[in-house]
């Protein structure tokens, strides 16, 4: 038993991938997946209709794909930047742009249809939207805006069906340039925004807000550092962030860079927020201060009860390195590797993936360690395109990875679900 363990297909074998929507040469790209604690979740994705780019969805039962729906209706132009939360008992938001405008769509109930788009914001291409759910419809999207110093980041929370644009930016100073964020609801229905703000000294930092219904916590923090074993810290971004369902405790993961010598290094660092006080800084890289590659484009997962995954992607060797947030980085992928994705159910199993030369990959995390990686998707449908889209998210029982596959002409979006324990 603990041999056949050693393979992600023993420990939790998957049914084979089922196809969203294609082959076809109008699926253009996954914009994402997202799992409720009860199991219920979406895909959405880009599709093209009558000449242009349009959203659709498609619902998840039992990990079966149901019949999409488009959701962008009235909008004749191109759709972008998708995003796509889920809730329990069916509930499910989508976020996009078009035009240059922040939309929202809400599915409130299990057997309801999506109501009409809703306007959040006409603050063009780069708002880079992030969204989520509580386990019980609490939601929160934060958003990039104009603002006095360049850019604001903003914030809108959804309480029951009216999603209302807090008056207040999230940033710390609106006079200085501030972007990027990405946000996390947890149980008790209050949120979490971490984000990168230009410092008056020109350096790009990582600071964390709280979110409290329709308020901001008075007391935000950085999360990125000072100085790290001796070397000075500089620029920081790519925040990622999630929460317990205790939101006492929150983990915040970013890239940072730091001197070292006459040489700048980057590492990726998660960092653990217990009430106003980072307790915990971990280096999730597997990286020496003097050693000459780089980490890029942290991720991190972590369950309502505390457990948690972290990976990264190493330049410019392309390895993928990985660490339970308590424990030593492990290597997933010594090189070909991608940016990858991570997710972990409530049993604290669930697995990284990236791609590695047309072909998703994947390592078995059983709470403990890591598992030999091995090819997930297959080659029947060609091969796969994870720069138009990887994403993975996990349930109570189950977690899921969807991507895209196929060649230009006969593009797939596949999904492949997985029982989280051996």
């Amino acid at each position: 038993m603990a041999a056949a363990c050693v393979a992600i297909a023993a420990c939790a074998a998957p049914a084979p991938a089922r196809t969203v929507d294609g082959p076809s040469a109008a699926v253009l790209a996954l914009g994402g997946l997202d799992l409720a604690r009860d199991g219920s979740g979406a895909v959405a994705y880009l599709k093209r209709s009558r000449g242009h780019a349009h959203v659709y969805v498609s619902r998840l039962v039992d990990g079966k794909p149901q019949a999409p729906v488009r959701v962008d209706h009235g909008q004749p132009g191109s759709s972008s930047d998708v995003r796509i939360a889920s809730a329990d008992f069916g509930e499910t938001a989508v976020a996009w742009i078009n035009g240059g405008r922040l939309y929202i769509v809400l599915r409130r109930l299990q057997g309801e249809g999506f109501g009409r788009p809703v306007l959040i914001c006409d603050c063009g291409a780069g708002a880079d939207p992030s969204l989520d759910l509580s386990i019980y419809g609490t939601g929160y999207l934060t958003f990039t805006a104009p603002g006095p110093g360049g850019h604001d980041v903003r914030v809108a929370e959804l309480d029951d069906r009216t999603w209302k644009v807090l008056g207040a930016s999230v940033d710390l100073n609106p006079s200085d340039d501030a972007r990027g964020a990405r946000v996390s609801a947890s149980g008790d229905g209050t949120g979490i925004a971490a984000f990168t703000e230009r410092a008056p000294g020109g350096l790009w930092r990582v600071y964390e807000r709280r979110l409290v219904r329709r308020k901001l916590s008075d007391a935000p923090l950085q999360a990125s550092l000072g100085r790290l074993g001796g070397h000075p810290g500089r620029n920081a971004d790519s925040p990622a962030v999630d929460l317990q369902d205790d939101s006492s405790y929150a983990w915040v993961a970013f890239r940072q860079d730091f001197k070292v010598g006459g040489h700048t290094r980057s590492r990726a660092i998660a960092r653990r927020l217990v009430g106003s006080v980072f307790d915990t800084t971990a280096e999730i890289d597997g990286l020496s201060a003097s050693s000459g590659a780089g980490a890029q484009s942290p991720v991190i997962d972590v369950t309502g009860r505390g457990h948690g995954v972290a990976a990264t992607w190493l330049t410019p060797s392309n390895g993928v390195e990985g660490a339970g947030l308590f424990q030593s980085p492990a290597s997933l992928e010594s090189g070909g590797g991608s940016s990858p994705v991570v997710a972990l159910n409530e049993s604290g199993r669930g697995a990284v993936a990236w791609e590695r030369s047309g072909a998703i990959m994947a390592s078995y995390y059983d709470g403990r360690r890591f598992a030999k990686a091995v090819r997930i998707s297959g080659s029947h449908a060609g091969p796969t395109a994870a720069q138009l889209g990887l994403a993975a998210s996990a349930s109570s029982g189950h977690y899921a990875i969807a991507f895209v596959q196929g060649s230009s002409g006969s593009r797939r979006v596949q999904v492949l679900w997985y029982a989280g324990a051996p």
